[in-house]
């Protein structure tokens, strides 16, 4: 399915299994970086992210660049 990430694929954080956003949660994401709400000055967010991998307690999101999620925590 092309809506679900590899079950392998964890918060690095947590160990929670981690889900695509949705686009009006990358929209929220896109809106809070603009607002300077992230650590997106010192290049943890990769500024143009594709979408996010979110963890199951929505806690953590984790940039998708080119289609490869970044799984470096804060």
């Amino acid at each position: 399915n092309p809506d679900t990430l590899e079950p392998s694929l964890r918060d690095p954080v947590s160990g929670q299994a981690l889900r695509y956003a949705t686009p009006a949660e990358v929209s929220r994401a896109r809106e809070a970086l603009g607002e300077g709400a992230s650590r997106a000055d010192d290049a943890s967010v990769p500024p143009d992210f594709d979408g996010l991998a979110i963890s199951e307690d929505g806690r953590r999101a984790y940039p998708i660049v080119d289609g490869l999620v970044y799984l470096l925590p804060d």
